[in-house]
């Protein structure tokens, strides 16, 4: 196998890697004149961390780290923003090629992965035939130049998604690597499996995807390699370092995950609980393999806010019968394994794939971007059934045949990118594809405002207001068109009805406090910090209204109590919000040490005082 790289194929392999450069290059160029869309405003576009006028490493950590979320606040794509920002000037098109080069360097990883799968399942002499290097061609094209993944690749955001893939797919070939070397005799190969394995660390400072490496390794291992070694040895090694991943994983899913998302408050920012997540997932699989098998651009929504819950196993009646037909996929995969197993493998990785977005976390239902990786392994398991045929027929039929898919799947990347090139034509389509999305139809509203130019006579001012009234009847709305239009209106001097505080204020109250509800009551404090002529009183409603739900963290909590302090001129009220924050009921020092010295500075001793004496007076009560 070593030869079969590194000398006569090595500059045929390099031919190769350009191929598939240059052919996704093209198919996503036109999709890089594209804006920021949805999580990008917060995470990228606002974020003032990434606006860095020099590179220090001062601000680099500062930038590493202001992404509040995940395990470790996924530093790694957050330092790569700043950079792009830094050279770009905060453009979105700067950000967009860095997530472009990322795919392309993929496209390779997954050809190179593709050789060593194909060429250890399908090749008796374990050398690379050109019908094995063809297909994994073939394979990374099809994968690299899918229309699913034109959403990932330009939702900036998900640099986490692909950065955390680029490691994922480092670890998956070092270990297939070390292991056809295992196999045949090479101690050598512990040194590629060991080094696959520690790509786990960079995989999840990206992405807590990165934590699925050790189970998508577990399952090529148990359903490709099934523990084969020359050495006895290694054999029991590997048996029982999989035992062991396994016994742990069952024990942190039983003691940790289990009691941690079952609490109620868990759910406090979804509209539906644990089991009618779960009992959902089964349909939003096979959502997603009917999104891959069948390419057609106009069923990818992007936003799935409406997807219908599952409240049952008959409500809706799909809900049965999608986890039936999950069901029996498994077990097609399970029967299969010994003659093609290949489809076994990519059936189970693509479902391993899913195993902390369709399970009991508390995430969004759906987001395209899960299937970055999976719609690989789907690919993987169709080329495990076709493969064989394909091998019956002449090498000129192969040629056509395999050529074909890619040339196809360009014909429609191709417009699919350019149509996410052009922000109102990409606004436009999503909001046609799902009308009644109130993201969508939000999103074709800030689009509409964007191009208005703040100029209250433009059509696109009118149209943008339009949308933003038809976003607040959509099917649990949130108050985010109710507090778009409320800054509109005010920026412009015109009259704001009582119903649109009203509406803020109802929805905050009916919750959950979602990111969205929470975007919208700090957007309106942030406004009327800026000069915007807001009411002060309903944006302290507002944020009441907000701050009675669970899961509101602590910043939240002090931007308000400022807002009563220094607007509203109420100590009261402000000392009764901080003491209600999480992390001050808590008793936690450090940070009621912090919130004192942040109010002295701002010259409110007083208040600082008596936040002071009753932390002491709780701390005291308790250990009484």
């Amino acid at each position: 196998m070593d030869q079969a790289l590194t000398r006569p194929r090595f500059a045929l392999y390099l031919l190769a890697t350009v191929i598939i450069a240059t052919t996704t290059t093209l198919a996503y160029w036109p999709a890089l004149s594209g804006g920021f869309i949805f999580d990008d405003a917060y995470v990228v576009d606002k974020n003032p961390a990434l606006a860095i006028e020099e590179v220090s490493l001062e601000n680099l950590k500062t930038a590493a780290f202001s992404f509040r979320s995940g395990l470790q606040n996924r530093p790694l794509p957050m330092l790569t923003f700043a950079l792009d920002h830094y050279r770009g000037n905060g453009g979105a098109a700067s950000f967009k090629k860095s997530n472009l080069i990322l795919h392309a360097i993929n496209g390779i990883l997954v050809f190179t992965l593709s050789i060593l799968l194909l060429q250890s399942q399908l090749s008796r002499s374990g050398e690379m035939t050109g019908k094995i290097f063809f297909g994994a061609l073939i394979l990374a094209l099809t994968w690299a130049l899918h229309p699913y993944l034109v959403s990932t690749v330009m939702y900036v955001v998900q640099r986490m998604e692909i950065l955390a893939a680029t490691f994922i797919l480092l670890g998956v070939i070092g270990y297939v690597r070390g292991r056809i070397l295992l196999v045949a005799g090479s101690e050598a190969g512990w040194g590629w499996i060991i080094a696959g394995w520690t790509m786990v660390l960079p995989a999840i400072f990206s992405k807590e995807t990165g934590l699925l490496l050790p189970v998508l390794t577990g399952v090529t291992e148990a359903f490709l390699f099934r523990f084969r070694c020359q050495s006895a040895r290694d054999k029991r090694l590997l048996v029982s370092i999989y035992i062991a991943l396994a016994g742990i994983g069952i024990l942190l899913y039983l003691f940790y995950a289990i009691p941690r998302y079952s609490h109620p408050e868990a759910f406090a920012a979804r509209n539906f609980n644990m089991s009618e997540r779960v009992l959902t997932q089964p349909r939003i699989l096979w959502m997603y393999l009917c999104h891959i098998l069948w390419p057609h651009p106009a069923n990818y929504l992007f936003f799935y806010d409406n997807y219908a819950v599952s409240t049952g196993l008959l409500r809706p009646a799909s809900t049965a019968s999608s986890l039936g037909g999950l069901g029996f996929l498994i077990l097609a995969a399970f029967t299969m394994v010994k003659k093609v197993p290949l489809f076994t493998a990519g059936i189970l990785l693509f479902l391993a794939s899913h195993f902390l977005t369709s399970n009991i976390a508390p995430l969004e239902l759906a987001f395209e971007h899960r299937n970055y990786l999976g719609t690989f392994f789907v690919l993987l398991a169709i080329a495990g059934l076709v493969i064989p045929v394909l091998n019956r027929i002449s090498a000129g039929a192969n040629l056509v045949a395999g050529a074909s898919i890619p040339i196809g799947l360009l014909a429609i990347t191709l417009p699919t990118a350019a149509t996410w090139g052009d922000p109102l034509n990409l606004a436009m389509h999503l909001k046609n594809s799902n009308p009644d999305s109130e993201r969508a139809i939000y999103q074709l509203g800030t689009v509409y405002l964007d191009f208005a130019g703040g100029n209250i006579n433009s059509p696109f001012f009118r149209f943008a207001e339009n949308e933003f009234q038809l976003a607040r009847t959509a099917a649990n709305a949130s108050p985010l068109p109710e507090h778009a239009l409320l800054i509109l209106y005010s920026t412009h001097d015109l009259s704001i009805g009582d119903d649109l505080w009203d509406g803020v204020v109802e929805k905050m109250n009916r919750g959950p406090a979602s990111l969205q509800h929470k975007h919208a009551a700090l957007s309106l404090l942030q406004a009327y910090d800026s000069g915007i002529r807001l009411d002060e009183n309903r944006i302290m409603e507002v944020g009441l209204a907000l701050l009675q739900h669970p899961k509101v963290d602590d910043f939240h909590y002090f931007n308000f109590a400022l807002h009563a302090l220094e607007n509203l001129g109420d100590q009261d009220l402000a000392l009764s919000i901080l003491l209600r924050s999480p992390r001050v009921a808590d008793l936690d020092a450090d940070w009621i040490n912090r919130l004192q010295i942040n109010l002295r500075q701002r010259g409110h001793d007083l208040v600082a005082n008596q936040l002071a004496r009753a932390s002491h007076s709780a701390q005291e009560a308790r250990i009484r």
